[in-house]
């Protein structure tokens, strides 16, 4: 999948985005890494987020970006992604999970390797926008789909966790990191997944937390399949606290 065929090949600077094309910049599709030297040309602001501003592609405004993916906070001692390699294999791998385990709840994205302002190398992540979908007469689907996508999620935390209980989890602490709409392409409505990146080593803790937070904020629907796999990762955490106790 590629958003930007037949693009300028010298687009202006604009803001603090400038994903101007690298001799080595690679391009992360849904279903192949290639090295293209395609340019994205930055257009109005769209919003700002708590780490990175995001910005509407000036020539497809339905295309948002998202970036400078560089982030300051990455370059610590808890953090170390020291090098740009690291860096770019760590968004590599972030976006692969969800598109192994989300893709059908995923609008078109793409990671996208260029410059910014001054010549460093840095990543944007290029998103189609959704549209979210206010029709009541939606609403039990938009549940029954958020409900699903809920429990998929903890059962595939459940088959992931390391010896430490953690596992990557979609991003649910933002109410608008998942949408009920429809994209230009797409005009169905369905959920979408807009955070384009998980969290990392969430514990059942963690999970209980942010899920419930989810399920309070819906107090009309029961979410029956979500509530299955709540009671399910309980069970699962006393079962292992029982062995241990054993042992």
């Amino acid at each position: 999948m590629n958003f930007f065929k037949n693009r300028e090949r010298n687009p202006s600077p604009k803001e603090e985005i400038d994903p101007t094309s690298a001799p080595d910049q690679e391009k992360i599709s849904s279903d192949k890494k290639e090295t293209d030297l395609t340019p994205v040309e930055v257009g109005e602001p769209f919003c700002r987020g708590t780490y990175v501003d995001i910005y509407r592609a000036k020539k497809d405004g339905y295309i948002l970006i998202k970036g400078n993916l560089r982030l300051p906070g990455l370059d610590t001692e808890t953090d170390p992604l020291d090098t740009l390699k690291e860096f770019k294999d760590y968004y590599q791998q972030a976006l692969k999970f969800l598109q192994e385990n989300f893709q059908e709840y995923l609008p078109d994205t793409q990671l996208v390797w260029g410059r910014g302002k001054g010549g460093q190398e840095c990543g944007y992540i290029l998103t189609e926008e959704v549209i979210e979908e206010t029709d009541k007469a939606y609403e039990e689907q938009k549940f029954n789909e958020l409900d699903e996508f809920l429990s998929s999620a903890i059962k595939i935390w459940l088959e992931n966790k390391d010896d430490r209980g953690c596992a990557r989890f979609p991003d649910l602490k933002g109410r608008h990191n998942y949408i009920f709409g429809r994209t230009k392409k797409k005009p169905i409505p369905k959920l979408y997944l807009v955070d384009a990146f998980p969290v990392e080593r969430l514990s059942q803790r963690d999970i209980e937390k942010e899920v419930k937070k989810v399920l309070d904020s819906n107090p009309d629907f029961n979410f029956p399949q979500t509530s299955t796999m709540l009671q399910e990762i309980e069970n699962a955490e006393s079962g292992e606290n029982n062995i241990d106790k054993r042992e």
